[in-house]
C-alpha cells in the first residue's frame, strides 16, 4: 500500500477506534443497575405507603404484603417473576373479608418518565393460593378474582424510583430498561 494513503488511513482507523471507545465508556458510566434485593425493598415500602393511602380513602381493598421475592430475568427472557405472600381484607357489605394470599406473577418492568419510576406490567398470573374462612374451597373464580385484584394493586405500586441521583446521572435521555440476570439496568436509549 502507498504510505502516503496508509498513513491517513491508520489514522482515521485509530480515531474512530479510540470514539467507540469514548462512546462505550460513556455510556456504561450513565447505565445504573439496580439489585433484586432493592427492587424488593422497594415493592415492600410502596405496598406499605400505597396501602395506608388507600385505606385513608376508604378503598374496600388492603393489601398487606409479608413477603416479596422478585426474580429477574429467568430463563434469559426480559421478564420479572414476583412472588408475594401477605394478608387481603374486602371490605364490603359492612363486614371485613380477610384472606391470605400466596401469588406468583410474571410481568415486563416498565419505565414511566412521568413518576421517574419502575412498574411491572403485563401482569400474568402464574399460580396462586388464597385461603380464607369465609370463602368455600369449591369457589375457583372467587379465589382468581381475590388474586387478579392484588395483580391490579401491584401494577399500579412502583418497585423502584429513582432518586435524585440517578435522575442526574439519566438526565435529558429516553431510558430503557434490560433485564439481565439478577438486575435491572436502566440506560440512556442512544
Amino acid at each position: 500500500m502507498n504510505p502516503i494513503i496508509a498513513f491517513p488511513f491508520k489514522r482515521c482507523l485509530l480515531s474512530a477506534l479510540m470514539i467507540s471507545w469514548l462512546l462505550a465508556g460513556c455510556a456504561s458510566l450513565v447505565s445504573y443497575s439496580v439489585s433484586e434485593a432493592e427492587l424488593e425493598r422497594y415493592l415492600m415500602d410502596s405496598m406499605e405507603e400505597f396501602d395506608r393511602r388507600q385505606l385513608a380513602m376508604g378503598a374496600p381493598l388492603a393489601l398487606d404484603l409479608e413477603r416479596a421475592d422478585i426474580t429477574l430475568g429467568p430463563e434469559g427472557r426480559n421478564v420479572m417473576v414476583l412472588d408475594v405472600a401477605g394478608n387481603m381484607a374486602l371490605n364490603a357489605f359492612g363486614s371485613r373479608m380477610p384472606a391470605q394470599i400466596a401469588l406468583r406473577l410474571e410481568g415486563t418492568p416498565v419505565y414511566e418518565p412521568e413518576d421517574k419510576a419502575v412498574y411491572i406490567r403485563r401482569l400474568t398470573l402464574l399460580d396462586s393460593d388464597v385461603q380464607a374462612d369465609w370463602l368455600p374451597g369449591g369457589l375457583a373464580p372467587m379465589i382468581d378474582l381475590a388474586a387478579r385484584l392484588a395483580s391490579q394493586v401491584l401494577e399500579q405500586v412502583p418497585v423502584y424510583r429513582l432518586d435524585e441521583d440517578d435522575q442526574r446521572r439519566l438526565r435529558g435521555h429516553d431510558i430503557a430498561i434490560d433485564v439481565k440476570s439478577g438486575r435491572l439496568v436502566l440506560r440512556p436509549v442512544l
